[in-house]
């Protein structure tokens, strides 16, 4: 199924890598993450940077680096937009995602490339990351705390996948190295655990150009979860690959998509998108109908309790809808039914009484 088809501006060349950054009122960070991407050793590799309607100096820190990117600009439109303009002016063969202020490992597009040469039935390659903040590192490995389907009681990433070999990455390093780097790859198809949770993270992606051809660019309708919906379509057609090692540094702030105060409208998104991913394929719901069930019925609580007390109706909304149509209640959703019918009067008064009783404790 194609979805949002993109009009290619350019023909694909050969082994060239398009690696595309949409930024949004990033200077503070772009450059950093520009410098790492000129900084790989794999060869060639063309940077497109997309500026959705920045209002700080974004524009100007992209100028700054003359003919060395492909820099474009347009009204904001988000992630979706962002990506698939990129998309449109890209030439690669291969194609890699990346986010305006996160820092690449120099050996990451070449361990990429190395490992879809060996294996041409994998048609998208994501890594392990890890995390730091202005304050310093936060985790070497962050998909186990960042993504519910690489939690360790669950396996970890290498669970989502059927099978595991390793890669040689000692020639995709910086400088000659004699003996061999091994890391752990998993790999195999996917669709069926993509669909019930995403556990590929989008800045590590690096797929074949030919798969916007199958199932066309980011979906605008599907928002905050536009790269989920992108990557179940993905799965659907080609087999994924999972590098078990960190090639890309996450920068963790209060300004992302996935921080505190995008809760909210992404807890909808999620659901909205995950209905949608049940609806599309009767198959999948065959194959995994209570998987997709308990999916539903959790992401629908979950954003119930964001919104519970913003928006009362729509919480109360999605909470009936959880419990006839998925017959799930539980602890959350009554926390949720509760701030949502309880005025805020009240609550304040509740929340200022728990926070005398823990100074005295």
């Amino acid at each position: 199924m194609v979805i949002n088809p993109i009009k290619q501006q350019h023909a694909r060349v050969p082994r060239l890598v398009s690696v595309i950054i949409g930024a949004y009122n990033s200077a503070r960070h772009v450059g950093e993450t520009i410098d790492t991407m000129l900084a790989q050793t794999y060869r060639p590799l063309e940077l497109i940077i997309v500026d959705d309607g920045s209002t700080d100096d974004t524009w100007q820190v992209l100028q700054s680096y003359g003919d060395r990117i492909v820099a474009v600009r347009q009204a904001n439109g988000g992630v979706p937009a962002a990506r698939n303009t990129g998309l449109e002016h890209a030439r690669g063969e291969f194609i890699a995602l990346m986010d305006h202020d996160d820092l690449c490992m120099p050996e990451r597009i070449a361990a990429q490339i190395a490992l879809l040469d060996q294996h041409p039935e994998i048609g998208l390659c994501c890594t392990e990351f890890s995390a730091f903040s202005d304050q310093g590192p936060i985790a070497e490995r962050y998909s186990p705390y960042y993504y519910a389907q690489c939690a360790a009681d669950r396996g970890g990433a290498a669970a989502q996948f059927p099978r595991k070999t390793t890669l040689n990455v000692a020639s995709c390093l910086p400088g000659p190295l004699s003996a061999p780097v091994n890391v752990p790859v998993y790999l195999g198809s996917v669709y069926d655990t993509m669909a019930c949770g995403n556990f590929a993270h989008p800045p590590t992606v690096l797929f074949r150009a030919e798969l916007i051809d199958q199932i066309g660019g980011f979906d605008p309708k599907a928002r905050l979860s536009t790269d989920w919906d992108w990557l179940v379509r993905a799965a659907r057609v080609t087999d994924f690959a999972y590098i078990d090692h960190p090639l890309l540094n996450y920068r963790r702030s209060s300004t992302q998509i996935s921080s505190e105060r995008y809760n909210k409208n992404a807890s909808v998104d999620v659901v909205s998108v995950a209905e949608r991913i049940a609806a599309r394929d009767p198959e999948l719901r065959r194959r995994r109908g209570p998987a997709l069930r308990k999916l539903l019925s959790e992401v629908t609580i979950d954003a119930a309790y964001a919104n519970s007390e913003d928006r009362p109706r729509l919480a109360i909304g999605l909470l009936t809808k959880a419990a006839w149509r998925y017959r799930a209640f539980n602890g959350t959703a009554a926390r949720a039914l509760f701030k949502a019918m309880v005025p805020d009067t009240v609550l304040n008064v509740a929340r200022r009484r728990r926070g005398a009783t823990r100074a005295k404790s």
